[in-house]
């Protein structure tokens, strides 16, 4: 068989058609968005610019859009603006104003940074920011350049070799900031010699919430001078019902309406009298829990709003939490809001709360179909947000039952479906 030349016209091509139905970006649309660009407020272009490295920051932005250097000077733009101190320095310079400012400094490279942050022009400003660094002498450069526009701290420092004068000073520098709304203060040495000597409430007038962790007896100090300055105090799962110093130390909060304390030192709470929301975090609970609930009931009865959180840093068994709770419901005269998210969704000790809990008007929890069921027979309660099992949505019956109560006509019922593990 012979094949025909190379030239024959015998072999033809099929030529490719051109793909239907895709769209061809035209020159002209070019223009268009870039003017779309240029019209982005800058509050959306400083959100984008936080997520660029340094090198895309510092050479790539002025290629994005040309207002970037006129936004790099509106101080108003950068208000929440979030950078952590291990980005290139020279990012600084292109911010006046920083919302939040992360200093991590386990070593004396990162230290560096720190103090040629302090010498630098910019930002002039920080609102919030969280040090942590292992001796106290090294912020004392960063909080004292920004000592009348500090509004919150976060602060933890190891300083196991710190000296009494070192730590005195330490002190000094934080009662210096004028504006300071919002404390939280991490003392880690397991030293009775840290001296203290009332030197925030000194200086710190605006403050109004603090939260303490760490070493018992310097945060047990730090809580005495603050308790009647303060209107919301955080006690964190670092402490529990033995940590008498910090106990004894909550008489003196007579200004405190607002805490966070761990299930095991509930009992304690009934040193505050001016008490009015209550944030129990879950952990292992009191030794002896009637006792606990007995301790607390006076206060328990003045409070408005009652919530249930778990912690972050332990696996609390759920029973002890449930108990409590429940332990509360007959007691809460004047409670209108629980927020119940903390506790397990299929324990029966959530069922007895919304039945004995009957001036509750307002509930924030996980549950099943019977507990709304519950709360709609409930003449008090008027508006309940709910998380339900996603597993309810293959349910006919909890369909229904759902639909029929969000369009109840006297009362609020918001169901959401979410995988609970339960």
């Amino acid at each position: 068989m012979e094949l025909p030349a190379s030239g024959s016209d015998s072999i033809v091509k099929k030529k490719k058609s051109p793909a239907k139905n895709i769209p061809v970006e035209k020159s002209s649309q070019k223009p268009e968005a870039q003017c779309f660009v240029e019209k982005l407020p800058n509050e959306i272009l400083v959100t984008i610019f936080t997520y660029l490295k340094p090198k895309e920051l510092l050479y790539g932005a002025g290629l994005v859009c040309k207002r970037w250097h006129e936004l790099a000077t509106d101080a108003e733009s950068w208000q929440k603006a979030i950078y952590c101190l291990w980005d290139d320095l020279r990012v600084w310079r292109h911010a006046p104003v920083i919302g939040h400012l992360e200093i991590l400094a386990p070593n004396e490279i990162e230290v560096e940074k720190v103090r040629q942050l302090a010498l630098s022009p910019n930002p002039t400003s920080v609102r919030s920011m969280r040090i942590i660094l292992r001796h106290p002498k090294d912020s004392l450069s960063i909080l004292r350049k920004y000592d009348k526009t500090l509004r919150m701290l976060d602060l933890q420092v190891a300083g196991q070799d710190a000296q009494p004068d070192e730590w005195k000073e330490f002190f000094d520098t934080i009662g210096s900031l004028a504006e300071l709304r919002s404390l939280s203060v991490r003392i880690s040495p397991n030293s009775s010699d840290i001296p203290y000597n009332k030197q925030i409430s000194a200086g710190c007038h605006s403050l109004r919430s603090l939260r303490v962790r760490g070493q018992e007896t310097i945060a047990s100090a730090i809580v005495r001078d603050l308790g009647s300055v303060v209107s919301s105090l955080t006690v964190t799962c670092s402490f529990n019902e033995t940590s008498v110093h910090l106990i004894q130390s909550l008489s003196a909060c007579s200004s405190v309406e607002d805490i966070t304390i761990p299930c095991s030192m509930i009992g304690a709470i009934s040193r505050l009298s001016s008490l009015k929301y209550l944030k129990v975090i879950a952990d292992h609970g009191p030794l002896n829990l009637s006792e606990a609930i007995e301790a607390a009931k006076p206060t328990i009865q003045k409070i408005e709003r009652l919530e249930v959180c778990t912690s972050r840093n332990q696996i609390a068994p759920s029973l002890t939490i449930n108990q409590l709770i429940a332990g509360f419901a007959p007691y809460l005269k004047k409670c209108k809001t629980a927020d119940l998210r903390g506790l397990h969704s299929l324990d029966e000790y959530l069922s007895e709360f919304i039945n004995e809990a009957e001036k509750v008007q307002q509930y924030y929890l996980c549950c099943r179909v019977y507990h709304l069921l519950h709360l709609e027979q409930m003449p008090a309660v008027t508006t309940v947000h709910a998380v339900l099992d996603s597993q309810g949505m293959y349910v006919p019956y909890v369909m229904r039952a759902v639909n029929r109560l969000k369009k109840h006509p006297k009362k609020k019922f918001s169901v959401f479906f979410h995988c609970l593990n339960v």
